[in-house]
Order: structure tokens, then sequence, then C-alpha cells
């Protein structure tokens, strides 16, 4: 394929991601693992949960924190804090949850110089190379062509500690890999009360009262008009 051709094929191919994503019912376990991008195979962290979503609805468990989101209401739960924050939803909060948003955001925000599509059986890998001097380097995504559900994101990142953004190939530790791998993906059937934000919180007047699951937890309010 030519480099347009490859963008073209790119741009139908996450426009049915995203139509999937936006319009299913979806669970999935996902883990982060975090390494330096000249060892990969060596992890130096890693963060796992699970997730469920439905159109614009996220419900998100990663290590100890939870991410809640439907269509009034954007809840993150800090376990170890016991801190519950109450927001409306926003593009940034959809973002930082729904998979294919979250390389949408990637996409648009770094300006992509290459792309290149690799296809092995009934997989497709996107490659997406930016310039030098982003701090997005690279991205991967891989994609299952029989549900077009995204199954690993690889992305390798600047490392923020850096102090100068050089323009020439990086020292060996200056750059991270960021691998995101979703397994155990399932279509579920839809159901409304798995987003219903009574399980955190309830109304009395303009009060508001946690659940009995979060009694203990002080509600911060993110945003002026909860």
């Amino acid at each position: 394929m030519s480099a347009q051709q490859d963008i073209d094929e790119a741009g139908k191919v996450l426009a049915r991601v995203k139509q999937t994503y936006d319009t299913a019912s979806i669970s999935f376990h996902l883990k982060y693992t975090y390494a330096d991008a000249d060892q990969p195979n060596t992890v130096t962290d890693s963060l796992e949960g699970d997730a469920r979503l439905h159109g614009n609805n996220c419900f998100m468990t990663l290590g100890n924190i939870i991410f809640f989101r439907n269509q009034t209401y954007n809840i993150s739960v800090f376990k170890e804090d016991k801190l519950m924050m109450l927001g409306r939803p926003s593009t940034l909060s959809r973002q930082m949850q729904l998979p294919s948003d979250q390389i949408s955001a990637a996409l648009h925000q770094a300006g992509v110089t290459t792309c290149r599509l690799l296809r092995h059986q009934k997989q497709t890998t996107i490659i997406f190379d930016y310039p030098p001097d982003s701090p997005c380097l690279q991205m991967q995504i891989s994609i299952d062509e029989a549900t077009y559900l995204i199954r690993e994101v690889i992305t390798k990142i600047r490392n923020p500690l850096t102090q100068e953004n050089q323009v020439t190939t990086p020292p060996s530790g200056q750059n991270i890999m960021v691998k995101t791998l979703f397994t155990a993906v399932k279509m579920e059937h839809p159901d409304n009360s798995f987003f219903d934000e009574k399980q955190f919180f309830t109304r009395e007047a303009n009060v508001i009262k946690p659940a009995a699951d979060y009694a203990d937890y002080q509600v911060f309010l993110a945003s002026p008009n909860i």
C-alpha cells in the first residue's frame, strides 16, 4: 500500500472500531505494563482491572480506583484515601476512559507523520509514527477484524522526567513503552442498572449521601452544578 492508502484504510478501520464501542455493550479485563522501550520484555511496573462499557457509559476498576460515568455523572472513587469525587461528564473524562477515544485523542494531539498497516490472519495492526520531538513517538493498535474490538495498544512515549526534548535518537532509558492488553473481551446484554449512580450515592434534598458501601468516604464535588 502507498502511504495515503494506508492512512485512508486506517481511518476506515478506526471508524468501525469507534462505531462498535459507541453502540455495543462490552466488558473486558485490561492490563497496563510499563517498560524501557529498549528493554520491552523487562516490565518495570503494571496495573490491571476490569471494565464494562455501553455507549458513553463506563464502569472501570483499575487497581484501587473506580472510574464511573453515565449520562449525568462522572465519579472517581479512591479506595485507599476513602475519597469520592463527583463531577459532570465531559469530553475529557470520556477520553480518559474509553479505549477508542483515548486513541482518537492521541492521534489528533500528536500529529502523525507516517502510518502502516499490518495484517495477519484476522488481526490488523495499525502503526502510527510521530515526530521525534513529540511526547508520543509511536502507537501500535491491534484490532480483531471479526469484531472490530481492540486487543492491544502499544505506545512509545518520551520519558516525562527527561529535561530536554532531543530531536536526535534518545539514549537508552529515555523512552517508555506502555502496553495495554485487553483480554476476556465479551459482548454483553445492555443493563442500565449497571450504570446507576445510586450504587455510589443518593440525594436527600440538596444533600449528597454516600451509599452504604462508601458511608465513611469523604465526598468532593468537582463541578459546581452537582
